[in-house]
């Protein structure tokens, strides 16, 4: 601390952003129970401009309304719908507790 002023570190790249959305959703699905439900190719790639709390509640989202229509897939449109409904945005500024405005409804 002593040495610098300020520390930089460098922003992940897409690979490891990809590796990011990958892991988190087979984490968040084992730990809702859901192992079997998969994420379609087009559903982690709307997942990349969002930071890693946003894509962690679009997740969330989208693997509570799987169990609850018990579907097995997660499309980039199921997203959507997540995102709207909980108004997340990969663009603006968001403050407070979990960005804010959180709410779901099913």
């Amino acid at each position: 601390a002593q040495a610098c002023d300020v520390v930089r570190t460098a922003r992940i790249s897409e690979a490891e952003k990809r590796m990011v959305v990958e892991n988190t959703f087979r984490a968040r699905a084992r730990s809702f129970g859901l192992p079997e439900v998969t994420m379609e190719e087009p559903a982690a790639v709307y997942l990349l401009p969002y930071n890693t709390e946003q894509i962690v509640r679009l997740i969330d989202g989208a693997l509570k309304q799987a169990a609850y229509r018990r579907e097995t897939v997660i499309t980039a449109e199921a997203l959507r719908t997540v995102s709207d409904r909980q108004n997340i945005h990969s663009s603006g500024r968001q403050f407070g507790y979990m960005g804010g405005a959180y709410h779901e409804e099913y």
